[in-house]
């Protein structure tokens, strides 16, 4: 099983000051796993703190094969024991015949 877990933090153009940056302070820090986790090849914890709902986490579990993570601009590559992360620029993956 292979667990990633993105954290976000969204704000908008008028929070970007420093009283703002101080209510966002810590927090795209990485949280805990929920347990238990379920079965699957790729687990993925998102985290979102959004400045419209007062930086409250709104978290989701999501479950498949490698290419769940495309939804979050990776590329996952097993193999054997062995797994190759690659970041995807611009949210558009293209490999092979997909």
């Amino acid at each position: 099983m292979i667990v990633v877990q993105r954290v976000r933090v969204r704000w908008s153009a008028a929070a970007r000051g420093a009283p703002q940056a101080n209510a966002r302070r810590g927090l795209s820090r990485p949280v805990e796993l929920p347990a238990p986790l379920p079965a699957g090849d790729v687990v993925v914890h998102d985290v979102l703190a959004d400045e419209a709902a007062n930086y409250s986490r709104r978290s989701e579990i999501l479950t498949g094969d490698v290419s769940i993570a495309h939804g979050l601009t990776l590329w996952l590559t097993l193999e054997g024991t062995t797994v190759t992360v690659e970041r995807l620029y611009g949210g558009a993956a293209r490999r092979g015949n997909r």
